[in-house]
């Protein structure tokens, strides 16, 4: 597949080939076996075109991986024969200079040009960088080479998935790093990606599980003894379990559901959920059983005031849900995907449940 700003490689169909004519290069790979060609971008100049004198994809690749490093050879030796050197900056530095390109929170409130999530994906990783280079004590934003990359990795302590989505980060914001000249070089570039990667698997919570996890939002800020102020923070967690339970909704949907996303539908006769989602913005308009509407009910306004009440997704709006804030308490976890566990099992209750 065709990829911007970098040199990939394309099969150049023949003649005889099906594909051949406008429109090949964005036939898959292993649709034929017409001979390799290199193309694309690198330092914004396009790449000469030329044969990878080979028809297997895995050669193709691993030949355009050597061309990226001769040609980052090259432009090495041609800073280092000038006399001139990329402008110096700390880590520190390049960092908070990436990161302003992307956004900014001000007054509790999210701007820019990526999503929040996105934002925030990139500030974390790049924290945990930081705090690596200041451990090491490395400075300069040219001392972060591939050899303190690969020491970088090894010392977190997380999967092959989520090192696959911290390496992107590295590569996104070093390429910012070299497109203005503060490095010669991306070293994130020649760190190799996990491969052949299995998706974890998703157990459904038991109904054990559901009970226990129903019964902790009775023990919320106060519980049994019900001191000041915990009767909303138990309702406020009842309802947040039963609506993951009954609409197998993302966590971020209901940290940020609000009371008037629920209507009643006249012609089915029953109580529903209309929202956009968080994360993709896509629209929901789920049926709901008469006893979450009656939970809901149940949840009384939040404690703050109207106008400095905002939810949790940073964007200032004012709601009139039954909440605005996670627990302040977290209930019993039994996977690190918790939401999952929770979509599996409303899924899996539908499809067991009887036929009326």
């Amino acid at each position: 597949m065709k990829r911007d700003r970098e040199p990939y490689p394309f099969r150049r169909h023949v003649r005889s080939c099906r594909f051949f004519g406008p429109g090949g290069r964005e036939a898959r790979l292993d649709l034929c076996n017409c001979p390799f060609h290199v193309d694309g971008i690198y330092d914004g100049d396009r790449v000469p075109r030329q044969s990878l004198k080979t028809r297997s994809r895995q050669i193709a690749e691993r030949r355009v991986a050597e061309l990226i490093q001769r040609l980052d050879h090259e432009r090495r030796e041609a800073t280092v024969g000038s006399n001139t050197s990329p402008k110096q900056k700390t880590v520190t530095e390049a960092i908070e200079r990436f990161l302003g390109s992307k956004g900014a929170i001000e007054g509790g409130a999210y701007r820019g040009d990526v999503e929040r999530g996105t934002y925030r994906k990139y500030a974390t990783s790049l924290g945990f960088l930081s705090a690596f280079c200041w451990n090491r004590s490395i400075v300069g934003l040219d001392s972060v080479d591939v050899d303190a990359l690969e020491d970088y990795r090894r010392g977190r302590k997380i999967g092959p998935v989520t090192w696959k989505v911290e390496r992107q980060t590295l590569v996104t914001f070093f390429a910012y790093c070299a497109k203005r000249k503060w490095i010669a070089s991306n070293p994130a570039k020649e760190l190799e990606p996990p491969r052949n990667l299995k998706p974890n698997e998703v157990v459904p919570y038991t109904l054990v599980e559901e009970s226990r996890i129903v019964a902790a939002s009775a023990s919320i800020d106060g519980g049994k003894c019900n001191l000041s102020g915990a009767g909303y923070e138990q309702l406020r967690g009842r309802a947040m379990v039963m609506l993951l339970r009954s609409t197998a909704l993302r966590i971020s949907d209901v940290a940020t559901f609000s009371k008037d996303a629920v209507g009643w539908d006249a012609d089915a006769k029953t109580w529903r959920v209309r929202l956009r989602t968080q994360k993709s913005g896509e629209p929901v308009y789920l049926p709901i059983p008469e006893e979450l509407k009656l939970i809901l009910d149940a949840v009384p306004l939040p404690r703050m005031p109207r106008k400095t009440a905002r939810t949790t997704s940073g964007t200032g709006s004012h709601r009139d849900g039954p909440w605005w804030a996670l627990p302040s308490e977290p209930y019993p976890r039994y996977s690190k995907n918790p939401g999952s566990r929770t979509r599996t099992r409303t899924v899996s209750g539908i499809l067991w449940r009887p036929v009326s």
